[in-house]
């Protein structure tokens, strides 16, 4: 038997330590508990397995998957799922208690679980806005509370999910926490709760249900130099999200200097993709990685809504007299690159060694520096897979060489940078390998002129390939409804950890 299950009500240290229903200050209490918990988010591309996991004192620790539990629903419908924790502790059997409690969002866009008992010993914030706050907690029933998961074993936590019949279309949320007591060896040793956030959202369908979600407000603010950091420049941005949907965004600016009585580009900056839950107003802030001095400038925001511009609310354009940097009489601007090739894939045989030539070309006569990066592709961050962490497992960064640690570009020419890949005998587990080569280009006073990133590959010649692909979600919004128009959006998962860039 691999794992135990204990059938009882949610336990925890200060259910021991004071009688029921009363509520006892924190610093009353003997023993302080420490409690740290992680979020994992939505990470579909590439492996169709979203985790989170934790780490003890001890070095071990333990996995949730799936780390977030999304489901498209209508009324009166049933949902049934289960909850896989895996023991890492090759010793230790582990002990963890589930609880179900309620989810928003911080205005930074990170999801914030809480808690409304003001007994609860974490998760409870006074003063917490809940005007437009839709819960589907009382929809989650947990078949077991508690279980004990056996070493190097898996055990499992089975829940239902059902939609109550009189519900509103929108988005409903909550949180199930796993928590796990990690005690010292010593009786004087104070314990440590360890804890996993796994964020439900919900999504009650109707086709009529459109995103309203629109820019509030742009800026920029000068962040002068502290001791050895030089000085940079701040991006601001306000979105509310007045509707009823969740969804994801894209956030960009682009800044625009006045130079000679024309606007000049100097950048474009992306704040990243992320999730706004319905009535949450985010406060989103960038750093650009330059300095700029004084002078007019132009801020154009653009907007992205589930991949889509949504006409005027998904703009925005300021004008600005900005105070910036005395110390920089002219604005850094971006230098893009052109690349040939856009992707690098080494297709060869297990043994083997090959170099592969890539092609830099800079359209600015002025001087710039162009440092190589190599790094683990941002679609691998935080991935786990059947208990594998695939950035160790699927990458090919140990197995790169650059010889160029800088290339000197100037006056429109050309340059090349040769990457060699050695392919180890032994590397059979996976038929492809993946890392990201970065460019970071800079001007010589070190000003940051912009960072290209591109795909690399080792293909494995020998490797039979047979991906296997499915239509994970899918959603009806209107786009017009006057003239019936809809738009179908749907999602798709790898099931197999066999991976590959598009190639046209």
């Amino acid at each position: 038997m691999k794992s135990k299950r204990i059938t009882n009500c949610f336990k925890s240290e200060r259910s021991q330590t004071r009688p029921k229903k009363m509520c006892i200050s924190n610093k009353n209490l003997d023993i302080f508990h420490y409690s740290f918990y992680m979020i994992a988010f939505v990470l579909t591309m590439f492996v169709s397995t979203e985790f989170a996991n934790a780490q003890t004192p001890q070095g071990s620790g333990y996995l949730v998957q799936p780390g977030q539990i999304g489901i498209n629903v209508v009324p009166r419908e049933r949902h049934e799922g289960a909850l896989k924790i895996h023991n890492f502790d090759p010793n230790e059997e582990l002990r963890l208690q589930f609880k179900v409690i309620e989810l928003t969002q911080k205005d930074t866009g990170d999801w914030l679980p809480f808690d409304t008992d003001p007994c609860s010993l974490f998760d409870f914030y006074p003063g917490l806005d809940l005007t437009n706050h839709n819960s589907c907690r009382s929809w989650i029933k947990l078949e077991e509370s508690e279980i004990l998961v056996s070493p190097d074993s898996d055990g499992v936590i089975n829940f239902t999910i059902n939609t109550p019949y009189n519900v509103k279309s929108g988005f409903y949320g909550a949180t199930i926490m796993a928590a796990l007591v990690v005690r010292g060896v010593e009786a004087d040793k104070v314990p440590m709760f360890i804890r996993t956030a796994v964020p439900v959202t919900a999504n009650v369908r109707n086709a009529n249900t459109t995103p309203n979600i629109s820019i509030e407000d742009i800026g920029m603010e000068f962040i002068p130099s502290a001791e050895a950091k030089p000085g940079n420049v701040k991006l601001k941005m306000k979105i509310k999200n007045e509707g009823k949907t969740f969804s994801r965004i894209d956030p960009v600016i682009r800044v625009r200097g006045l130079i000679d009585n024309h606007w000049k580009l100097i950048t474009t900056h992306k704040f990243g993709d992320m999730g706004i839950i319905p009535g949450i107003e985010l406060n989103l802030e960038s750093n650009i990685d330059k300095s700029l001095p004084d002078g007019k400038y132009q801020l154009d925001a653009v907007l992205y809504v589930d991949q889509r511009l949504r006409g005027s609310r998904s703009r925005f354009g300021k004008e600005i007299e900005f105070e910036g940097d005395p110390l920089i009489s002219r604005p850094a601007y971006d230098v893009p690159l052109d690349l040939d090739p856009k992707e690098i894939i080494f297709s060869m045989k297990p043994g083997l060694k090959r170099p592969e030539n890539l092609k830099i070309h800079a359209a600015i006569e002025e001087r710039i520096l162009v440092q190589p990066i190599l790094g683990i592709p941002k679609a691998f961050e935080g991935i786990i897979d059947n208990n594998v962490k695939i950035s160790d497992a699927m990458t090919c960064l140990d197995w790169l060489s650059i010889d160029t640690k800088n290339l000197t570009i100037e006056n429109f020419r050309n340059r090349n940078l040769l990457i060699n890949a050695t392919f180890p005998e032994d590397a059979l587990q996976y038929p492809n390998y993946y890392a990201s080569l970065g460019l970071k280009v800079m001007y010589p006073d070190g000003q940051s002129a912009g960072t290209e990133w591109l795909n690399i590959c080792i293909e494995n010649e020998n490797a039979i390939k047979n991906p296997e692909v499915i239509c994970s979600s899918i959603n009806l919004t209107a786009n017009n409804e006057l003239n019936s128009e809809y738009i179908i959006q749907a999602s798709y998962k790898i099931l197999a950890i066999h991976m590959f860039f598009q190639q046209k």
